[in-house]
């Protein structure tokens, strides 16, 4: 018995368990999409019970370059490296407490990604970054408006057609940014206009090391105003238009 077959039968309790997990996995009738709807429902009722969740969203490379068992991979960085792409949305309450997987994609690339510059003039549509708005609107789907749904996201999700996108009434979205965009306050740009607010509040914490940083405390304050944004130029409206249609 392997490893994996040692966990499989840790969590299913006994052998014949575990040969029916074997082949559940192995039926090629069995869709991704079902196993995520026959979860997803209780993902539902236990956000409900929440009031208040956080939609986190992350993309993750899983790996299998050096994998002989495995064909018709892409590519998932750019490098050589062989893989598959999954973008995940995890439901977790106010308190901290994980409630399940809300939404997921996967996908794979057939070529290495392309130029910065190339990557700015396709549609949203064409563009990876679409996942964003996709997750979005799908871990939207059967909440009620009993659920404030606060989504999360790094600075990848900072794309002014995913603020642009409608969403459910109690929903707002919560983005690490990536750009200074311009506004229509009397500074120009956000970031100098945020800076001139008032601290609301602060706090320290402690970071690991990791290989290009040594450990240390890092101090975080939050300021805040409302802003309007300026839209991008080229206008992406039209792109928008057909995204929100889709």
């Amino acid at each position: 018995m392997n490893i994996q077959e040692k966990q499989y039968h840790s969590s299913s309790g006994n052998a014949n368990n575990s040969q029916s997990i074997y082949r559940f996995w192995s039926n090629e009738k069995v869709k991704k999409t079902q196993i995520l709807a026959s979860h997803r429902e209780g993902v539902v009722n236990r956000c409900v019970e929440a009031g208040v969740v956080l939609a986190i969203q992350d993309t993750t490379d899983l790996e299998y370059t050096t994998h002989e068992a495995t064909i018709g991979l892409g590519y998932i960085n750019q490098t050589l490296q062989q893989g598959i792409l999954v973008h995940s949305c995890i439901a977790v309450s106010a308190t901290g407490e994980p409630l399940g997987l809300l939404h997921q994609q996967s996908w794979t690339r057939k070529d290495r990604s392309g130029k910065k510059k190339e990557r700015k003039k396709k549609p949203i549509l064409e563009k990876e970054s679409y996942r964003w708005l996709q997750t979005v609107k799908g871990a939207e789907e059967g909440l009620t408006e009993k659920v404030k749904l606060i989504h999360v996201a790094d600075r990848e999700a900072d794309i002014f057609e995913l603020f642009a996108q409608k969403r459910c009434g109690n929903s707002e979205l919560l983005i690490r940014g990536e750009y200074n965009r311009r506004v229509k306050e009397e500074m120009g740009y956000l970031v100098p206009m945020i800076e001139q607010r008032p601290i609301l509040g602060k706090m320290t914490i402690s970071l690991e090391r990791n290989p290009k940083r040594p450990a240390r405390q890092a101090t975080l304050q939050i300021q805040g105003m409302r802003v309007t944004l300026e839209v991008p130029h080229p206008s992406p409206q039209t792109s928008q238009s057909s995204a929100s249609r889709n």
